[in-house]
């Protein structure tokens, strides 16, 4: 992968982060944007599953065409225990939500202590949310680790070669887009509370 691919890609998923931080913050939006967004979001869910179980499925194929039987039982039971455990973790919390939320609202009658617990977060948002809210950090960190493993394998063969030029070129490009990146998301949460306190002050 040459620089410009690299800066390119990086380039891509950085506009699309931030393309996606006003978006969310949108008041008003009509019922066929939301429709529309959806899509857009269960249209990118159902790649990243392609491409991970495109991933997790090769090695098994590859292990069961060369004949190691127990190569292949061990990736295929890994397999499947991660789907298990991954879709009984949002079985789990979906359950868990339904409790926390039942003791936010338990209506007239004597008090209970969890009435006067201050979660606000709770409170104010649905479960559904708080699920989108997961799985969109989930697919940050999917894509931040696969943007990052494609940015250090030309790093990582710069330094086998002996190109220290080329090595510390790209190590220092890494970085620094490391760093923006950040940065930008610090400014413009700093941004948003600004405009936030304005708003209410007026």
């Amino acid at each position: 992968m040459s620089t410009a691919e690299i800066l390119g890609l990086g380039a891509i998923a950085g506009f699309t982060i931030f393309l996606g931080l006003p978006i969310g913050r949108m008041q008003g939006v009509t019922a066929e944007t939301k429709a529309f967004l959806a899509s857009t979001a269960t249209g990118i869910l159902i790649f990243l599953f392609w491409d991970v179980m495109s991933g997790a499925v090769g090695p098994i194929e590859a292990a069961l065409e060369d004949g190691h039987d127990g190569r292949f039982l061990w990736l295929a039971f890994l397999l499947t225990a991660g789907f298990l455990v991954g879709l009984m973790s949002l079985v789990y919390y979906d359950v868990w939500m339904k409790r926390r939320r039942r003791r936010a609202f338990l209506g007239p009658g004597a008090a209970s202590t969890a009435e006067f617990e201050h979660e606000p977060h709770f409170v104010g948002m649905s479960p559904a949310r708080w699920l989108a809210i997961f799985i969109a950090t989930g697919i940050l960190i999917f894509l931040f680790w696969d943007v990052l493993s494609g940015a250090v394998e030309p790093i990582e063969t710069a330094l086998k070669d002996g190109h220290d030029g080329r090595f510390l070129w790209l190590a220092f490009l890494l970085t620094a887009g490391f760093l923006v990146g950040l940065m930008s998301l610090v400014y413009y949460d700093v941004w948003m509370k600004r405009r936030r306190r304005r708003a209410c002050s007026g």
